[in-house]
């Protein structure tokens, strides 16, 4: 018990981001996601400088069992990740940013972050960006149908200000280590993400 529990508990290698060019959701699943995520708009709640809305139960189940996480999972060399995923969707509009952070390692510890809406401003767009050194940025402006899964909780990542109408909808998926995360759904999916 306590082996399994120190394996739980040491670190694991960060894992870099990793830019998924095309999401591999299958077609009625995507439709689904842009229909929950439309349907959650109405309950956004602020967090930080931007909107989140937590996904319906069902697209939670779906994602969990799909075969993209399914994908994601066997990614991480070193590790079994949970079944269960956290699922939120990210709004963000004109003006919005999210400062360079790492994630909750209680809440999850790898994301992926896959852009399902995706608005140009009339000036430079805006991205998501990785801290990997002291001096080593990774900026990704992500378009429609396009991810970038990495371990939130050892990267720090953030979001530039959106420029004037400009909007993003993003969908935030978590993952933990299985060990850690045989919690309620409830628990798991409170509203602070990514």
């Amino acid at each position: 018990m306590v082996s399994a529990i120190a394996e739980m508990m040491a670190p694991r290698r960060a894992m870099e981001p990793e830019l998924i060019s095309e999401v591999a959701i299958d077609q009625m699943l995507w439709d689904a996601i842009q229909e929950d995520q439309i349907r959650a708009r109405r309950n956004v709640i602020p967090h930080g400088e931007r909107h989140i809305a937590r996904a319906s139960d069902e697209i939670v189940q779906a994602l969990g069992t799909s075969d993209f996480a399914a994908s994601l999972r066997a990614s991480v060399i070193d590790g079994n990740l949970s079944r269960s995923v956290y699922a939120t969707y990210l709004y963000y509009r004109e003006g919005d940013w999210v400062p360079l952070h790492v994630d909750d390692w209680n809440i999850f510890e790898f994301s992926c972050l896959v852009c399902l809406e995706r608005t140009r401003g009339s000036s430079r767009p805006t991205a998501t960006y990785f801290l990997l050194g002291r001096e080593n940025v990774m900026a990704l402006d992500l378009n429609v149908g396009e991810a970038v899964w990495f371990h939130g909780v050892h990267i720090p990542h953030g979001r530039t200000p959106l420029s004037k109408g400009e909007s993003v909808v993003l969908l935030n998926l978590g993952f933990s280590s299985s060990g850690t995360t045989d919690r309620l759904y409830e628990e798991k999916n409170h509203h602070q993400a990514t």
